[in-house]
């Protein structure tokens, strides 16, 4: 009975987490107006993933919609994955990174990353300002 204890306390410490960032042009764009980005321009967006857990989280997912019910677009892992495991360990921070063509109006774009046990998302909110939309989140 005494290592079954012993075992359940190791168990609950262990659990796994995950947080997620999703930044455009490397700006966290969490207040109003955000940066400004021309109609039409290329701007990059870049999704970090950290392991806030205590236990290595495998079988990570990402999906970024630029508007909900969009198609979601995949952004490439660019850095973190120190031991190429597909693992996302204690001591990494993952970047997800892609371009894409910013348009006119309101836009909302999602980052919703899940792994083995794991979920997590971050907003961005995008609105056209004259020829112009400003970020925000």
């Amino acid at each position: 009975m005494r290592y079954y204890i012993l075992f359940l306390l190791l168990l609950a410490g262990c659990q796994p987490a995950i947080s997620v960032d999703l930044k455009i042009n490397g700006d966290t764009a969490n207040t109003p107006p955000g940066p400004e980005i021309n109609v039409g321009a290329k701007y990059k967006l870049q999704c970090y993933v950290d392991n806030t857990g205590q236990t290595a989280v495998s079988d990570i997912n990402h999906t970024i919609e630029l508007d909900p019910g969009t198609a979601p677009i995949q952004l490439t892992l660019k850095e973190g994955d120190k031991d190429k495991d597909y693992i996302l360990d204690l001591d990494e921070t993952w970047l997800f990174e892609g371009e894409e063509t910013s348009k006119p109006g309101e836009h909302r774009t999602i980052a919703t990353v899940t792994g083995r046990g794991v979920e997590d998302t971050d907003i961005l909110h995008r609105k056209r300002s004259n020829n112009c939309i400003n970020i925000w989140s």
